[in-house]
């Protein structure tokens, strides 16, 4: 084999590994956001009970994506919603029981079922509805705001304004330009006026003129 081809040949290799390192970096790199994460536990004679709720940094549930019995959607304060998705929940008796703490019979009644749907700072409830009919309504203001002054994830001004105060942003830039303007004003206004000729200056000039 030649030289010219053992090098085009090495070319290649090199060329298929960088793109194969670069697409195994690109799977392996999930963007996280913060997300809404909440334990519901739903039974099968249509009532939805809330277990826990958290905001955390991670990804968005994985969502059927034909139309479900079961909805979760997230409202914002003024009844706009923010995300809508259907799910799904079976409760069919399985072989071994997912919670070996319950029964069978429980098994087949209730189910607790886990999802992540992306936090907005505008989100007032998360609801929960089965054929179109509410089983659960979740006040974020409520589960989120713990009034410790201090502005935790999940909290923002709007579900927990005591710990999220709204800070005034001052503009200091603007400030300063607008007070480099004032002082670049007076300057020219004092330097104009010492240049204009006072009225006994004026006079003593006409003499002058007169004399010569």
């Amino acid at each position: 084999m030649k030289i010219s081809e053992i090098l085009n040949v090495s070319i290649v290799l090199i060329a298929l590994l960088i793109v194969f390192v670069k697409v195994s970096e690109a799977q392996e790199k999930i963007e996280l956001q913060t997300v809404y994460s909440l334990s519901v536990n739903i039974t099968k004679d249509n009532t939805a009970m809330l277990d826990r709720i958290t905001a955390v940094n991670g990804t968005i549930s994985t969502f059927p994506t034909t139309p479900k019995d079961y909805k979760i959607a997230v409202i914002s304060y003024n009844n706009k919603k923010l995300f809508e998705k259907d799910f799904d929940v079976s409760f069919k008796i399985l072989i071994e029981p997912v919670n070996y703490t319950q029964s069978p019979v429980d098994e087949v009644m209730r189910r607790m079922i886990n999802l992540r749907v992306p936090y907005f700072s505008d989100a007032k409830y998360i609801t929960i509805s089965h054929k179109g009919s509410e089983l659960l309504k979740i006040d974020l203001s409520k589960d989120f705001c713990n009034n410790n002054k201090k502005c935790d994830l999940g909290e923002n001004q709007y579900n927990c304004p005591l710990d999220c105060k709204k800070t005034v942003k001052i503009p200091w830039l603007l400030i300063f330009i607008l007070i480099a303007a004032l002082v670049l004003i007076f300057i020219i206004l004092i330097k104009t006026r010492k240049s204009k000729p006072s009225k006994l200056d004026y006079d003593s000039l006409k003499d002058k003129w007169r004399i010569s």
